[in-house]
This record gives C-alpha cells, structure tokens and sequence, in this order.
C-alpha cells in the first residue's frame, strides 16, 4: 500500500495541467450579441408533470446538495438512433416515458411509458427502519445506459437495477423488463469497525457512473456501477462542538465531513463500486435473459475524507477511477474491497478476486509541497498572449481565481492494487459532460478567462500528463460564467461549437465560438482592421418570446434539464420539452 510520505513520491504521480497552446486563440475580441428568432419544436406533457426532487430539510449539508446538483432530469439515449434522438423522463408517479424527435419533420412523438422505476428497497420496509423517511433516504433516481440494449436505474436509494430495454436503435418505446436488482449492503456491514444504527440500512444513494465491459479470460461480461452515498454515522454531543472521527480497517483515525442539522447528524461520504458479472455475453442481448445468471461479483468502497465533486470510471483502464475532490490532501480508504460471492460461485465464474486490506490509498499531503504552488495550478495565458493584463486593483470578484483550499484536484485510484496512479490541480471544475456513447465524461475547467474541455486518455508509461488532453477551447467562458450568480446549469455541444449557460430566470445564454458572417454585412476587427469572415456570436434565448404559452412565474416553467448537441438545444421543465434549432 502506498502512502506519500516524501516529495519524491509524490512527484512521481503529480503532474501538472498544461493547455495545449495551439487551440488557444489570443487575438480573441468579444462575442457579438446578435437578434435572432430561433425555430423552436414544443411537446406538452399532459397528466403526471416531469418529476424533480429537491434536497428535503434534512439533506443540508454541502455533499448532499453537489448530489442533487448532479442528478439529471432530462436523459439523452446516447446508444439511440441518430436520425431520431431519443430521450427518457420520470414522471412524478415514478412513471420512465420515452420521447423521441425527428429532425426531418421536427415534430416530437407522443410520451410513452417504458418502465416503472421507482420502488424503494426492501430495507425500507424492515422493521430496523421504522421512522426512516423516504425522501430524507433518497437521492433523485438515475438513469444511465449500458449499450443499445441494456440500462441501469437506481431509486436514489442503495439499490439499483439492470433492464433490457430491447433495441433501442430501432424502436426505444419497447417496454423494459427488469433482468436483476441488487440492494447494497447496509454501510455497517461493509466494514467491520463501524457502529452504525441499524436503522442507517436506508441511505441516499446517486449512480455517477455506469459502464459495460468484457470480462478478461472469459465469456462474460461485467456491469460496473458507482455510486455516491452521504449517510450519517453518529450523533453528536448535544453541545454540537466535538468532532466526529472514525476508526477505519488499518486503524487510522480521520475526520469525517461534519456540521450540526436539527438532529445533529454527522455524516460521512463514500463511494461505493459494484461489478454485476453476467455469466454468458450473449445473456445481456437475449430476450429471454435467466436472472439467476447474473452474479455481484465484487463490491468496493471507499470512504473519503473530504468534497467529491464528481467521479467516474477510467474507460481506457477497467479498474481504474477517477475521482474530483476538493483540496489538495483528501484522502481516500478502501476498507471493503472483498469478495462477497461464495466460492462455488467464483470457481464458475473464474473470475479472480482480490481481497481488500483496509489500509488508506493515500495520505496526499506531500503531494502540495513537490511543487510550488504556482507549478501545480493550471498556468495562466502565457505573457505574450495579446489580452491586455490587470493588476490586482482592476479585478472584479468574479476574475478571481478560488483560494487554494477550494482547488479541485483529480485523482487517479487503481481499483486492485489501491495505489494513486496519477493527481494533478484543476482549479475549478465548471461542468462535466458525456459526449460519447459508453467514453468517459469530458470535463470542463477554467484557464484564465477562458474553459478549457478536456478529455481522458489512456496514461503512456512514464508520462502521467498523457493521462488526459485538451479537446477544445470555450472563449471567455471561464470569465462569463463566473459574472452569472443565478446560473443553474452550464455545458456545450459535443463539437465545441458553442458554450450554453442557463439561470434560474428561464433564461438560455448562448455562445458560439466561430459563426460565418453573411456577405451583406461589414465587420472589421478592431485590433487588425482586417475584415472579419468569422465572428464569436451570443444569443439569448428567451423562453418568454418563443412559446407563447410560457408563463416565467410559473414553478413548472423552471428549466430541469437540458442537453445541448451540435444542431439543436433540448431543453426541459416539469410540463414540457423543447427543441431549439441552432444556427448554421
């Protein structure tokens, strides 16, 4: 087990966050507002309204509120026809509906319900959990797909199912039929050491990820889930002022996440990874699945000291997460990376297993000190970039960068051996973004003024900074965003074309990074007098003015949810969708 206890180790997997000067454009001016009515595509959702849970009274704390902030209302079918996207939305009675639009004719398809999602685990049920409420043991329920066959829900509470969906590039209105569920093990009996009530066996539980993989030496194949969970682990003193602290499997204390709700809850967060083996490969695309032949192969957690921002998988390496926290000197124990299959059911499966050791990934506090700190940020324009420089006194609140303790930085973690293959220091994590079907996400950070996205590659030996690459760069958008204090949501098109940032007032800023300038007009830059061909365009789209029957004091009118593709911006309230046709 590795700990970083001197600068050279910790050298050894810190790299620094170097933007690839090429796709950075200096010269750039300004995005230049332009008037223009976009066609816009309206389906109404009748009966039963979108369903968005909200943080109940008891969800305060800040890992709880990033979780809701994560959750996603509106979900884009990646593995779907392209002609006709498809998207899926839950219902308040728990109802999946799947719609679909045709971009040919630009009408959207009636809702037609696939699924019925919502039943909470047994646990809820068991007599340890009377008095246990519902929405203050749930997150927003999650929706994520395996392949063109084969997705995965969860409730919001510590289970999840694995359904055929049939083949959804021909027909995604087929009804799904769920193939197996799991309920994850109360916390207290993941680790041996913990205390924990047996009424902690309902706890939120928020899927971040979710992927589908070949089994190495076999026929199989393996659905990996992770999950987030904020549960509490004991109450504090009725002064409210002592810490909590817990005794992890290799017996070092650490300090959980603490504050004082009306219960004087202390809670604590972990990430929890579940690998579901299905014995043949051929199961997952038959009608006719056995769900005896699915098996919980392995289930992983990990207790984290401090804010996780965001997690997902590594899809260049099996197991291999990659894990956003806030801080510099998180840290991260695996204390049940243990096998819970029977041996009989490993010896069929030949699957091997390692057995977890309980000891702490890593104690990263070395890891600030390898390199100044200037070193390990992500490095400003380089000087002799042609935007003008300030001092001190002529910034704004929003040009600021956040301290140093509020630094994100991203970790590497082997899923086997437990080590920290990689870190760096991303400064702010603005928004991640999936824009490949079964890729990892993409992720956004802000570089100076402007965002960079960037995107995960496989590491190359010896070269930890090959572990991710610039993809594009979002002009200004660092700057912009940072100006807008009732923003809700903030993304892009999968080609970088435009940025897209929307409040909570219903309105939709819109940021196109080169739009061609039409022949009848005139425009000159105004640093090089030369003709412009091309511009930086913004738009703001205005629910008000393009749907007449959109009412802004309306709380079903609130946008939640939205994705943004090259050509169109789909956008979601509680009553209805929309497609928003972007400029050529």
């Amino acid at each position: 087990m590795a700990n970083l206890s001197s600068s050279s180790e910790a050298a050894d997997v810190l790299f620094t966050l170097r933007a690839d000067q090429k796709l950075l454009d200096p010269t750039f001016d300004r995005y230049i507002l332009r008037p223009e009515r976009l066609a816009m595509s309206k389906k109404k959702i009748e009966g039963k309204k979108v369903r968005c849970k909200l943080p109940s009274a008891s969800q305060w704390g800040y890992q709880q509120i990033r979780a809701h902030t994560l959750a996603a209302h509106l979900f884009f079918d990646r593995f779907g026809g392209s002609c006709r996207p498809s998207f899926f939305a839950l219902l308040d009675d728990l109802r999946l509906v799947s719609l679909t639009f045709d971009q040919t004719s630009k009408c959207w398809s009636d809702p037609v319900e696939v699924a019925h999602i919502g039943t909470p685990p047994p646990s809820l049920s068991s007599p340890s959990c009377v008095g246990v409420d519902v929405e203050d043991a749930s997150f927003p329920e999650s929706l994520h797909f395996l392949d063109s066959h084969t997705a995965l829900t969860s409730c919001g509470q510590n289970a999840f199912s694995v359904w055929y969906t049939g083949d959804r590039q021909k027909n995604p209105t087929t009804k799904w039929r769920e193939m197996f569920k799991y309920e994850i093990p109360p916390l207290h009996k993941l680790h041996d050491d913990t205390k924990e009530s047996a009424a902690d066996e309902a706890y939120p539980a928020l899927i971040l990820d979710a992927r589908r993989r070949q089994e190495e030496d076999t026929s199989g194949v393996v659905f990996d889930v992770l999950l987030l969970t904020v549960a509490p682990v004991e109450k504090a003193k009725s002064n409210g002022a002592e810490s909590a602290e817990d005794d992890t499997a290799g017996g070092d204390k650490m300090e959980m996440a603490r504050g004082k709700s009306s219960g004087g809850s202390v809670f604590r967060t972990n990430l929890i990874w579940v690998s579901v083996q299905a014995e043949q490969q051929q199961l997952i695309n038959n009608e006719d699945a056995d769900v005896s032949k699915f098996v919980v192969q392995r289930v992983r957690q990990i207790l984290c000291d401090g804010k996780v921002e965001f997690a997902c998988f590594d899809a260049s390496v099996p197991r291999r997460l990659v894990v956003f926290g806030v801080g510099r000197s998180p840290r991260f124990v695996w204390d049940s990376a243990k096998p819970i299959i029977s041996e009989a059911q490993q010896q069929q499966l030949q699957s091997p297993l390692v057995g977890g050791d309980g000891n702490e990934t890593m104690d990263i506090s070395a890891a600030s000190d390898a390199e100044e700190p200037a070193k390990n940020r992500v490095q400003p324009a380089a000087a002799e970039d042609a935007r003008q420089q300030f001092n001190a006194d002529q910034l704004e609140e929003c040009d600021r960068l956040p301290e140093v303790e509020d630094d994100v930085s991203a970790f590497w973690l082997d899923g086997d051996s437990h080590e920290l293959v990689a870190m760096t220091i991303i400064n702010e994590l603005l928004f991640t973004a999936k824009i490949t079907a079964g890729g990892a996400p993409v992720f956004a950070t802000r570089y100076d003024v402007d965002t960079i996205v960037w995107r995960h590659n496989e590491i190359a030996a010896g070269k930890k900074e090959s572990a991710v690459s610039h993809l594009f760069t979002l002009n200004a958008f660092g700057y912009i965003q940072a100006g807008h204090q009732d923003k809700r949501f903030l993304g892009c098109s999968p080609d970088g074309r435009y940025a897209t940032l929307i409040n909570r007032t219903n309105h939709c800023f819109l940021y196109f990074q080169s739009a061609a300038v039409p022949n009848e007009h005139e425009l000159k830059n105004r640093r090089t007098g030369k003709r412009a061909e091309h511009i930086a365009k913004q738009l703001v789209l205005s629910m008000s003015d393009l749907d007449t029957d959109f009412d802004p004091n309306d709380a079903l009118n609130e946008f939640i949810g939205f994705h943004a593709a090259s050509d169109t911006l789909f956008l979601l309230t509680r009553s209805a969708i929309y497609a928003v046709e972007m400029p050529k």
